[in-house]
């Protein structure tokens, strides 16, 4: 019987797909830029030689064949700015009846070990955040759709908080809630998209 549980999983993933579809069309969109400019190697004195060298010394080994100045080598060209479409995913264990169930102990927990999981990335800002929740409806069960979904929904708004400066503000197009039906159960699954500068 497929009733409205089919018909709710359906459109879910109908709407998942259109969101990462957005998320394919910023990313194409951030990665463009117009080609920065090479500079020319510089012509200087002080770049082709020795400047401490003295004359006489050249003068008189002008007879003698000499060595090319080395040529600088060229440097590839930094990304330009914008969305980095590389993404990297932190993984957090929750207290999932305590977030459902908006206890402030469960709370303050999971900001802790989030604060700890993003901890190796200080000094860069987030500027997209998927929120994959994964809650399993009992000790020996996978995960379960609706907590899964339950658990993104109650972490997503904690997310900014955490730390302001590195996630993105507190809106539901830059920190989306997901399940996540092939997780680890118990688990809070954030996957960051950086911005290049």
């Amino acid at each position: 019987m497929t009733g409205r549980g089919g018909t709710w999983l359906l459109a879910g993933a109908g709407w998942l797909f259109a969101d990462l579809m957005v998320v394919m069309v910023l990313v194409v969109l951030g990665g463009q830029s117009t080609p920065l400019p090479v500079a020319a190697p510089s012509s200087s004195p002080s770049a082709a030689g020795s400047p401490s060298a003295p004359a006489s010394s050249s003068a008189s080994s002008s007879s003698s064949p000499t060595s090319p100045a080395p040529k600088p080598t060229a440097t590839a060209p930094a990304p330009p700015p914008g969305l980095d479409p590389n993404s990297t995913s932190v993984v957090v264990e929750v207290d999932v009846d305590g977030l459902l169930g908006g206890d402030p102990a469960a709370r303050t927990a999971f900001a802790n070990r989030l604060k700890a999981e993003i901890g190796p990335y200080t000094g860069r800002s987030a500027a997209l955040v998927f929120v994959w929740g994964t809650a399993a409806g009992c000790a020996h069960c996978t995960a379960d759709l609706g907590r899964s979904q339950g658990l993104a929904d109650a972490a997503a708004p904690l997310v900014h908080a955490v730390a302001p400066g590195f996630f993105p503000a507190d809106d539901r197009r830059l920190i989306r809630p997901y399940l996540d039906g092939q997780g680890r159960p118990g688990t809070v699954r954030l996957e960051l998209f950086f911005i290049r500068t």
